[in-house]
């Protein structure tokens, strides 16, 4: 599958086919990763997973865009507002995989809030991938009451549908994790972040998508921030997934969160690379 792919750093943007020069060569095919490493046992990966378990609405941000931005701005980051969007987030449950073994992982999912009615374009589509914020289940960003929620809100507030994976180790609602945190390994984040998708994906197309006015891009922005934007290129390194229908178009890593969110976004408008949702 071809992939046409631009990085983009904060507020540093590169973009594929810039006018000038020689046309640019195809991207290379994503490397065949290997399984395991270092001396440890081989193992088999299993067949795609990614099937939602359950979810539920994050009530504290089912909020109109005047609310956001009041909550925004208390938590001292006024310069974020005001936001186009109202947001609804809801937390999720879902199948994935650690080194072959089936276990479950959960994440959040943010859809925009619009007062005045479905947007004509669809929305465009964002995998949020968190910061470092520990090794355990009670650190899982859903988990949070506020910051980790937080950052998924402003993306779906700027016009993003947002598919956000807690890491696999970190579950943040129903069982405790079968499978520990491993803040360095691509491969377990970069599986975990496609089944979520997936996950996501298929929520979207049932009760989900009938929570969300207007649809979603079938192409994909990847964004992260610290520990996030290392997690970012180990997914795109993997390449995307022949049965996700989505198509790669950018990545992100930067290394201060919310500010990143509105250059990311900002960016990306003044660059047309995304439609201004507004």
């Amino acid at each position: 599958m071809a992939r046409a792919r631009s990085v983009l750093f904060a507020a540093i943007v590169t973009l594929s086919g810039c006018a000038g020069g020689p046309d640019p060569e195809p991207p290379l095919p994503p490397p065949d990763l290997p399984a395991a490493a270092c001396g440890m046992p081989g193992y088999d990966l299993l067949p795609a997973l990614g099937e939602p378990i359950s979810f539920d609405r994050i009530d504290a941000f089912d909020l109109p865009a005047s609310e956001l931005d009041i909550m925004v701005s208390l938590s001292g980051f006024a310069s974020l507002t005001p936001v186009p969007h109202g947001v609804q987030l809801f937390r999720f449950r879902y199948t994935t995989q650690d080194r072959g073994e089936a276990i479950e992982a959960t994440g959040m999912i943010g859809l925009p809030k619009p007062e005045a009615g479905a947007p004509d374009e669809p929305w465009p589509a964002a995998l949020a991938l968190h910061g470092f914020a520990g090794a355990s289940d009670p650190c899982a960003p859903s988990e949070s009451s506020l910051i980790g929620p937080m950052q998924i809100a402003l993306l779906a507030a700027n016009g993003f549908v947002t598919i956000a994976p807690d890491f696999i180790g970190m579950n943040g609602r129903g069982g405790a994790s079968t499978a520990p945190h491993a803040p360095l390994l691509g491969e377990q984040v970069a599986i975990g972040a496609w089944d979520a998708m997936r996950a996501g994906r298929s929520l979207l197309a049932g009760e989900l998508g009938l929570r969300l006015q207007g649809e979603p891009r079938d192409d994909l922005v990847i964004w992260g921030a610290s520990q996030g934007g290392h997690a970012a290129f180990s997914v795109g390194a993997r390449g995307e997934p022949d049965d996700v229908p989505l198509r790669l178009d950018a990545g992100a890593g930067a290394g201060q969160g919310g500010a990143a969110v509105q250059l990311d976004v900002q960016a990306r408008r003044g660059a047309g690379a995304l439609p201004d949702p507004g």
